[in-house]
Parts: C-alpha cells; structure tokens; sequence
C-alpha cells in the first residue's frame, strides 16, 4: 500500500510530496519551509530525497531534512550547478537553505525503491536541463515538478529553459496511460488523460512558450 501527503510550501507554493510505502518515506521537491516539514517527518522514517530539478523553490529545505535523517538526495545531473549556485534562480524563500551540494544523480530509467514501491526516473528537460519525472507503473502515478502542471506547463522563461525540449518532454509524457494521475509541481492533480484533451500543450493545439 502506497500513501501520499502533499504540503504546499513557500511563496510560490510549491507541492512537497510524501510517498510513503512500508513504513518508508520519499520526500519529492521539499522546497522551502523546514520549520513546518521536520514535525510532520517525525512521524516517518525518510528513506531519500528527490528535486525534480534545481530551482530554489523545490529544493529550499533539503539541507535541513538531509542533516536530521543523513538520507541521500537524488537529482539530474544536469542540474547538479543550478542546486549549487543560485544564481540560476532567483526567487528563494527566507529561512531556506538553497546551495544544495553532494548529490547523487540519476539519469533516465533509474530506479527509486521505497518500500515496495519502486518509481523510475524519466528525463523532462525543457523548463531546466535536468527536469526530471518520478513514474510509479504499478499505481500509475506521475510526479512532474514543473514540466507539467494541469491545464499548464512550466515556463521556459528563466535561465537555462528549453523550449524545443520541452515540447519533446511533454510528448513523452502523452504517451503515458491515460488514467495516470499526474502530481505536479504547483496547483492540483490532473490525469494524463484530462490534459490531452483539456491542455492546449498536449492536446497538438498550436502554442508558444
């Protein structure tokens, strides 16, 4: 059995998600707001950490969660220098610890056991170099930080943003099972289903980023 918890956190009201599967606990995109993330994984057992990719808002607490649990955190590897220098995003929270080092990196199809869960890693460049998603098959969840959000994409507007690449993320993505539920970044959850028939990104409507 899989449970999943979603805090919103920070200014931009990032989505920390908690998957927790016999009694152990992933923690996706844990962006700002240590001071409300460690009481309530007190009450869970931290396996790791993964950043979707390296902007600020989703990796904001993992200094504090990683030096309470000595836990690894898992990242792409092409945004290993955007976690470590902020100058790529400019817009942390107070309170946040942004440089965020000594990382282990993951690549496409690599594989993130918790308990009996496992999620493998498809690479999402676009919004960043190294954007990544978590697919877990057996539950048909997807956790998309910001390369898909519902009715939404995330922007290639900051530094290092890919447009064309992005465009090929998200036809990946399309390809997933319909009744996938898509956890995203911000906002709520979708379907990969509802997005190719509501998102204009994803449905071959012509846009522009």
């Amino acid at each position: 059995m899989v449970t999943i918890e979603r805090y919103i956190v920070g200014a931009w009201e990032a989505n920390c998600y908690l998957l927790t599967s016999q009694d152990e606990t992933l923690v996706i995109d844990p962006g700002a707001q240590p001071g409300l993330l460690l009481p309530i994984l007190k009450n869970h057992n931290v396996k790791a950490i993964v950043a979707t990719h390296g902007h600020s808002d989703h990796i904001g607490a993992i200094n504090e969660i990683r030096s309470e649990y000595l836990c690894p955190v898992f990242i792409g590897k092409d945004d290993a220098e955007m976690a470590r220098n902020p100058i790529y995003s400019g817009f942390a929270d107070e309170g946040s610890s942004y440089r965020v080092t000594d990382c282990e990196f993951v690549t496409e199809g690599s594989l993130i056991t918790v308990g009996e869960e496992v999620l493998s890693v498809i690479e999402t460049p676009g919004h960043t170099p190294g954007s990544l998603c978590l697919f877990n098959q057996k539950n048909a969840l997807l956790f998309t930080g910001d390369t898909l959000f519902r009715n939404g994409i995330g922007s290639t507007a900051f530094v290092l943003g890919d447009t064309p690449a992005l465009i090929a993320s998200l036809g990946r993505l399309g390809e997933l099972p319909g009744n996938t539920t898509v956890l995203p970044g911000h906002g709520e959850s979708t379907t990969i289903g509802e997005e190719k028939i509501h998102n204009i990104y994803l449905n071959g409507s012509t846009w522009h980023v």
